[in-house]
């Protein structure tokens, strides 16, 4: 008669671990897929909407065409990779070692493929929840009156400036705030300083403007303006 294996606690704590990287890289990103492929984002109510959407656009059905064209080749040079490595597993390799892979690579496979994107699109994406727990951080970091006096500038000596046909609109100044604040928060700050706006001008502000035709003539670009603007704008002393 066979002795019963005792669970001991190695044992139950590495499950533990395991069971924890499932729920967190698979259950939960999968369950918060299926509720908001199921929410309408109007009325946040239940609704078919999203997916009458992706079946009845060209651009998801191109989408859909890339992604399997890349994963059909993909595949292709992954059995090419894996059949040199198996045989030079089977070849080269004891048997003990042969084991241990095969283990490995059991384990790891569940965190690949679908399973993985879907974690890394809901944790890491643009509605992922270290994306929103980050903005939400960066709202929290204080803007002085100075530097929105500052930003107010900025954005309003773009609209004036000769060189450009469009300036940057309020929406784009709140931007910049925004960008900064995140430059802050990056840093470790709790507050905005005028080199976070500076910082952030070209990346927040270049796209939004649209220099004139004379200056496009001239090789003149949003970028030059900007940095133009940024020389001849007084930056705060005092905060």
């Amino acid at each position: 008669m066979k002795k019963k294996r005792r669970l001991n606690g190695f044992y139950l704590s590495t499950m533990s671990i395991f069971l924890l990287f499932i729920l967190a890289f698979m259950a939960l990103p999968v369950i918060k897929l299926v509720s908001s492929a199921l929410t309408a984002q109007a009325t946040q109510t239940f609704s078919f909407e999203n997916f009458e959407k992706i079946f009845t656009s060209a651009y998801y059905a191109q989408s859909f065409g890339n992604s399997l064209k890349l994963s059909l080749q993909c595949s292709v040079f992954g059995i090419i990779i894996a059949l040199f490595c198996s045989y030079a597993i089977t070849r080269f390799v004891s048997e003990r070692t042969q084991n241990n892979l095969l283990v490995i690579v059991n384990m790891t496979s569940n965190f690949a493929g679908l399973p993985l994107g879907f974690a890394l699109t809901l944790m890491l994406g643009t509605t992922g929840v270290f994306v929103i727990l980050l903005q939400q951080m960066v709202t929290t970091i204080y803007c002085a009156p100075e530097v929105r006096a500052y930003v107010a500038q900025l954005v309003a000596a773009t609209r004036q400036d000769p060189a450009l046909q469009l300036g940057a609109s309020t929406r784009a100044a709140i931007a910049l705030i925004h960008g900064a604040q995140a430059c802050a928060l990056l840093d470790g700050r709790d507050f905005i300083l005028p080199e976070d706006v500076q910082h952030m001008v070209l990346p927040v502000l270049s796209h939004r403007l649209l220099p004139n035709p004379e200056a496009r003539m001239k090789g003149i670009t949003a970028e030059q303006v900007l940095m133009n603007i940024l020389q001849n704008v007084a930056v705060p002393l005092k905060l």
